[in-house]
């Protein structure tokens, strides 16, 4: 028997499970059908996905007291919400491409914030994968973290699809280490 605790929070999971199919649709629609980014299918998708976040959010907020199951419901929906991210296409990943890029460089003892993709001295380092990395111009923007971050998921494998099950990995990590210092304030595990 539930507790009238667990009963109010369990009222609001039908319109929290709706928000969170709303959200996965979209997900899977802009993975499945590929479209391309920017255009009018793909901004109705970010719509509907944006609609269903902010009503899971006021769902949420509304109830102060999230229970085990609304938050176990939750934390699925978020890991199935990233099944569709990691399997789209390839040329979505123009950011990915240019983590792949950098890798290579720092790997090779270069300097990523020297050496530019277009340069003719580096074209031994080029893959098929990193031939098309936007703004060959630059050399890379991000800091130095990201460069080890970069560095470490290229070593296990330089793939669009290492960089894609590294970030949700460490979604998992961070939602598991918020959940963590939510409880060791005594903050309800719903905040996550």
């Amino acid at each position: 028997m539930s507790s009238p605790g667990e009963a109010e929070s369990s009222r609001g999971v039908p319109a929290l499970l709706l928000s969170g199919a709303a959200i996965g649709s979209a997900f899977w629609v802009m993975a499945w059908l590929e479209l391309p980014p920017g255009g009018p299918a793909f901004m109705t998708a970010v719509a509907v996905a944006s609609a269903g976040y902010l009503a899971a959010v006021a769902l949420l907020a509304m109830d102060a007291g999230v229970s085990r199951r609304v938050l176990l419901i939750c934390l699925v929906l978020a890991l199935g919400w990233r099944v569709p991210l990691v399997a789209l296409p390839d040329a979505w990943s123009s950011d990915a491409v240019r983590y792949v890029w950098d890798a290579r460089v720092q790997r090779a003892g270069l300097n990523p914030y020297d050496v530019r993709p277009e340069d003719e001295e580096v074209d031994w380092l080029h893959t098929d994968l990193t031939r098309g990395v936007d703004a060959a111009w630059l050399p890379t923007i991000y800091p130095p973290v990201a460069q080890l971050y970069f560095r470490s998921v290229a070593g296990i494998a330089e793939s669009i699809r290492a960089f894609r099950l590294a970030a949700l990995a460490c979604d998992v990590a961070i939602g598991l280490a918020l959940l963590a210092l939510l409880r060791a304030t005594g903050r309800p595990p719903g905040w996550v």
